[in-house]
């Protein structure tokens, strides 16, 4: 046997090596098994402004009731009240590119 049989012989197996490792890479890509570093990124992010989010709705819900309001009774401000109350009680330090997502997170988790 001489060297073109063999590769005539390895065509099938090195075809079913490359569509096998495709085949591999697509469905862990699309299964969620395989993260990139901007998919990473982004949950990172999201998680730090959901935390100070809380953070915000925290204080802002201990300063109206301490101020001896409801709690329904927030639900019923305009969203430009509940922004501006968001907008007093963000935690401090946080970074410019955050700013504006917690303001807006905690506007709306303050709504609910």
């Amino acid at each position: 046997m001489n060297i073109k049989d063999t590769m005539e012989a390895a065509k099938p197996i090195i075809g079913g090596a490359i569509g096998g490792a495709v085949v591999v890479l697509a469905v862990a890509f699309a299964g969620g098994f395989v993260v990139t570093t901007s998919t990473m990124n982004e949950t990172v992010r999201e998680a730090r402004v959901m935390t100070l989010a809380e953070v915000c709705v925290g204080r802002a819900n201990e300063y109206w009731l301490a101020e001896g309001n409801t709690a329904e009774g927030l639900s019923g401000w305009r969203n430009e009240d509940r922004a501006e109350l968001a907008e007093q009680f963000l935690p401090a330090g946080i970074d410019a590119d955050l700013h504006e997502d917690i303001t807006d997170t905690c506007g709306r988790m303050l709504r609910t």
